[in-house]
């Protein structure tokens, strides 16, 4: 069946807590990476896209093209400090958050592909995820779950037993995709009083 979306329950408090403390987590790298670089004079004049570009040790893709757009250079280097110092005041408008995470997964992407440095660019985009509602990530998710998850199925168990009873809970809440439904055998009572 369909994970009925509208009829989820209210986070716990230590859930939101959580949230709140990678966002907040999230603001400070930005923030601080962005001061940091401010101290930096390539920074300032606006060639430091220029010199990574230019360094053949970090190139995945050749990038020498980047000298015949100067403008483009200084232009990626300014908005990459303006975007690191302002994220931690921009993401909390829920009108501009779309628009900060889209420039940081661009700018992230480009630094996996171009640079080579993956592991610390899916790092990045993947904290972006404390930043989208949960009911949105589920929407997201559902269809391609589905499609890897087995179809519905029915556990039936004994009530009589205590780790058995134990044993259904994990899975129940283990099944984000409600794809478990735990039913009940009947107890040696209730087949005596049908017969």
């Amino acid at each position: 069946g369909r994970l009925p979306l509208k009829q989820l329950a209210a986070p716990h408090w230590s859930n939101r807590l959580a949230t709140r403390l990678l966002q907040f987590h999230l603001c400070v790298i930005y923030f601080f990476a962005g001061t940091a670089k401010l101290q930096g004079e390539s920074w300032w004049t606006g060639e430091a896209i220029w010199r990574v570009a230019a360094n053949f040790e970090h190139q995945s893709v050749d990038l020498t093209w980047l000298s015949h757009v100067p403008w483009l250079v200084n232009l990626l280097t300014h908005a990459t400090v303006f975007w690191e110092i302002s994220f931690g005041f921009l993401i909390w408008n829920r009108r501009l958050r779309p628009l900060i995470l889209l420039y940081g997964t661009m700018m992230h992407l480009g630094i996996g592909m171009f640079l080579g440095l993956w592991p610390f660019s899916l790092a990045m985009l993947f904290s972006y995820v404390c930043f989208v509602p949960p009911i949105t990530v589920r929407r997201v998710l559902q269809p391609v779950l589905k499609l890897i998850t087995p179809r519905a199925r029915t556990l039936k168990i004994s009530r009589d037993k205590r780790e058995v009873l134990r044993i259904a809970a994990c899975i129940e809440a283990c099944d984000v995709l409600n794809r478990v439904a735990i039913g009940f055998l009947p107890t040696d009572d209730e087949l005596a009083t049908e017969m």
